[in-house]
Formats: C-alpha cells, sequence, structure tokens
C-alpha cells in the first residue's frame, strides 16, 4: 500500500516537474488533450458578483431560471410552465429571507445556512473531453466529477457535462443524469442593489 508521503513525493519529483512542464507546453500548441485538473485550477470558477439565466429540462417541470447574487445577496427567480414567477432573496449579512409569489410577499428570518444558488459547482475533478460546436458556435467540453478529497467512497462517483466559450469565460450547457442546463446570458461584476429589495407590500414572520 502506498503512503501520502510516498505520493507526495512523486508528485513533486523532478521528473515529474519536468514531464508536467513539457505537457503543459504542448498542451498550449494545442497538441495533446489537457491533463485532469482540480478545483484550484479549474477552467471556470463562479465570480463574487453576477448574474446568470437558463432553462432547465429533464427534472420535472421545465423552467426558466435567473440567479443573481452579489457578495452577501442573491436573488433566485423561477418561472415555471404555469408562467407564474416565485422569487427568493437571501440576505445572509442580515440573516433575512424575502420570498415573493403571487403578489404576495414574506419575510422572515434565515435560520439555516444558505446553500449555494450556483448553476453548478466548480469544485472536483475537470476532464476535457475536447473540442464541440454548440449553436454554430466553438465551445469546449468538460466532465467535472466529485472532488476525490471529500467524496464519500461509499457513494458512486458523480458527474456532469459542461460546456465552456472557446475563452473559458462563458458556461454554454450542462447535462447531468437527464437534466439539461441551457445558460443564455450571463453577466460577471456588481450587480443592481435593487434587485435585493422587499417591495412595500412586505410581511414579516
Amino acid at each position: 500500500m502506498e503512503k501520502a508521503g510516498d505520493g507526495l513525493a512523486k508528485i513533486f519529483s523532478p521528473s515529474r516537474i519536468a514531464f508536467t512542464a513539457l505537457r503543459v507546453s504542448i498542451c498550449s500548441l494545442g497538441l495533446v488533450a489537457p491533463p485532469l485538473v482540480f478545483a484550484a485550477d479549474a477552467p471556470f470558477r463562479w465570480p463574487e458578483s453576477y448574474a446568470i439565466t437558463y432553462s432547465q429540462t429533464g427534472y420535472g417541470t421545465p423552467l426558466l431560471n435567473t440567479y443573481t447574487k452579489d457578495g452577501p445577496k442573491a436573488r433566485n427567480d423561477v418561472l415555471g410552465a404555469n408562467k407564474r414567477l416565485d422569487t427568493t432573496i437571501f440576505l445572509l449579512n442580515e440573516h433575512k429571507m424575502i420570498s415573493i409569489a403571487n403578489g404576495i410577499t414574506h419575510e422572515s428570518a434565515l435560520s439555516f445556512k444558505y446553500p449555494s444558488g450556483d448553476p453548478f459547482p466548480t469544485v472536483g475533478r475537470w476532464e476535457f473531453l475536447g473540442t464541440d460546436t454548440l449553436k454554430g458556435s466553438p465551445a469546449l467540453k468538460y466532465k467535472v466529477s466529485n472532488d476525490p478529497a471529500r467524496h464519500d467512497p461509499s457513494k458512486p462517483m458523480s458527474y456532469f457535462f459542461l460546456w465552456l466559450s472557446a475563452d473559458k469565460k462563458i458556461p454554454l450547457r450542462m447535462e447531468e443524469a437527464g437534466m439539461i442546463r441551457e445558460f443564455s446570458r450571463y453577466v460577471p461584476g456588481p450587480q443592481d442593489p435593487k434587485l435585493f429589495s422587499a417591495p412595500d407590500n412586505t410581511e414579516e414572520h
């Protein structure tokens, strides 16, 4: 059985470092596919503030979702098949959650840890599968698996497929176990503060 220290010694050995440098140089020329990378070197990571819109199919009712994040504030707008817009606003610094549905607004204390609303996780193992074309534009396809360091060995390793723009700056499509998300709008950077304000008819609970 290999010891943890042995693994580190192999990773940082002079021959391994030289081979990695050579492989990276070759990859940069587009001659071979890049190696597996982990979270710290992920081709794409969500910024601190951004807004993204996507359609989702394959899991029950088709949805059109817009997720907006600005530091400790987040907003989720979901438009279902019934054409009703449901909005949830999370104000982490104020420990508040605001729900808006059917024209009625409720404000309540945020008593649980807010789960990430990012459309997909970027922590994990990224495997480059090659180039592709989506809607006539070039794209890069990846397979993203669970982070091995956090994975429960008693459970199967989960993964999803992700397409990024050729410059790796824009997510285009995600597929996971029959679910498909098509990203149509991505705006990184600070968002309008008004999006995180409660309407005048808010009821507190």
